[in-house]
């Protein structure tokens, strides 16, 4: 049992003597964000010159570039290029202090932070160092759930520091047990990709040709929807709606959220399969009142209609009280003598809706859906008994796969919650190897 000492901080705790503490930047010969070019000018992109943007960063390996940028793309940013073998840090959104470790020379975006390891530093274990720090390094961040950490915070914050031969030590031991670890969250994740293909083939195949495989069909006069029973018709969703509109934030943002008071809900607690309120955020019943025409009914169909989440849909439960949404997430609220909300549900979850979806989009960047684009969106409208049938079908076919995917999501998540610990105890000394 190896002889410990008090850190003197608090987010490392004990560290064994002979160890000490410095500023991240002590084991790097440079730390600096990316860039991106100023224009979407073409001549900027599809380049020969790698560039990673921080949805990259996934606590894995970086093997390949989504994207390229031109040598003239390279020069209108602030961006420089990164070396292989670097530690990589996303700075903000969703995937703030989420990872990455570069295998090849690449540049990134200005939401990335690359540590480049001096000479007498093992590179991989500055990866592992980052990973340990998560939680530390989130205290950073400013602007609530969609801001930032600034790159001096990236630089300074202080983190266990030994020499070479213990830094390799410890990150070859983690990179042995966190691969056998990854492998098996892999596995786990290609079942739930088939149990979610079969899902939406059994959405998708109910929703457009019904209960009765014996029964008439008809064009639906829609390319990419097809044939549907013949006494179906087909109804844009403005017409069985008595609301489509989105919420907005509140003014001053972040900066106004509660710890209690009205449910504020927002994209990322929007998912296929009913609302995620792990991290919830509240408005008060004065900001609420302010926000009065976005208030969400029990039965609303919630859809996300923005960003990389733009698509995933469920419907408001009438088990929570109040609720409002930001502009990121879309209200429907059906007409139900025409359409049930678990139709119009079903419909978004389905292949046909996210067709839709990747059709109606607007905007350049072709991540966004108006509440126009929605209204105007056809779909198959069999009457509404037939509708309750449909779903009571889905329901019962799909039961068993949703509690196989509830189950491996349950063990990925502790099987990622013990490799977070696993890199925390060794970084920090507290398991030796």
């Amino acid at each position: 049992m190896r002889e410990m000492k008090d850190s003197g901080v608090y987010w490392i705790g004990k560290i064994p003597v002979g160890w000490r503490t410095a500023e991240i930047k002590n084991y790097c010969k440079d730390v600096y964000a990316g860039g991106t070019p100023q224009s979407s000018n073409l001549d900027y992109w599809d380049g020969d010159i790698s560039w990673i943007p921080s949805g990259s960063c996934h606590d894995c390996k970086i093997y390949s570039a989504p994207k390229t940028i031109t040598q003239k793309g390279f020069e209108n940013s602030s961006t420089k290029m990164i070396p292989a073998g670097t530690a990589l840090l996303a700075m903000t959104g969703a995937t703030c202090a989420n990872t990455g470790y570069l295998t090849f020379d690449s540049c990134a975006n200005q939401s990335v932070t690359a540590y480049v390891s001096k000479e007498d530093t093992y590179s991989l274990f500055v990866w592992y160092l980052l990973q340990a720090a998560r939680e530390h390094i989130l205290t950073f961040q400013t602007g609530g759930a969609q801001g930032g950490i600034n790159v001096e915070d990236c630089k300074n914050f202080v983190v266990p520091f030994m020499g070479y031969g213990e830094q390799r030590k410890i990150a070859d031991y983690l990179d042995a047990k966190c691969s056998k670890i990854d492998e098996i969250i892999f596995k786990q994740e290609q079942i739930i990709e088939k149990l979610k293909e079969y899902k939406l083939s059994v959405i998708t195949e109910t929703m457009t040709k019904g209960l009765n495989p014996n029964i008439d069909m008809r064009d639906s006069g829609i390319e990419w929807i097809g044939q549907i029973p013949a006494h179906w018709r087909i109804g844009k969703i403005k017409a069985v709606t008595t609301k489509i509109g989105s919420g907005k934030t509140p003014k001053g943002g972040a900066e106004v959220y509660s710890s209690s008071g009205v449910l504020f809900l927002r994209s990322q607690n929007i998912y296929d399969d009913g609302l995620s309120l792990i991290e919830p955020t509240y408005i008060t019943e004065e900001i609420d009142e302010e926000m009065s025409n976005t208030r969400v009914n029990p039965g609303d169909v919630l859809l996300n209609i923005t960003g990389g989440s733009i698509g995933r849909c469920c419907i408001f439960p009438n088990t929570i009280e109040k609720a409002n949404v930001n502009q990121h997430v879309s209200i429907i609220r059906v007409v139900k003598s025409l359409c049930i909300p678990e139709y119009m549900h079903f419909y978004w979850n389905s292949e046909k809706g996210k067709i839709a979806i990747n059709l109606y989009q607007t905007g350049g960047n072709r991540e966004g859906m108006s509440g126009e684009a929605i209204g105007n969106t056809p779909i198959p409208l069999p009457p509404v008994s037939e509708q309750r049938e449909i779903v009571k079908s889905i329901n019962e076919r799909v039961k068993n796969t949703v509690v196989q995917i509830s189950r491996r999501t349950e063990i990925i998540g502790k099987l990622v919650e013990y490799k977070n610990s696993l890199i925390y105890e060794v970084v920090t000394g507290k398991k030796e190897v």
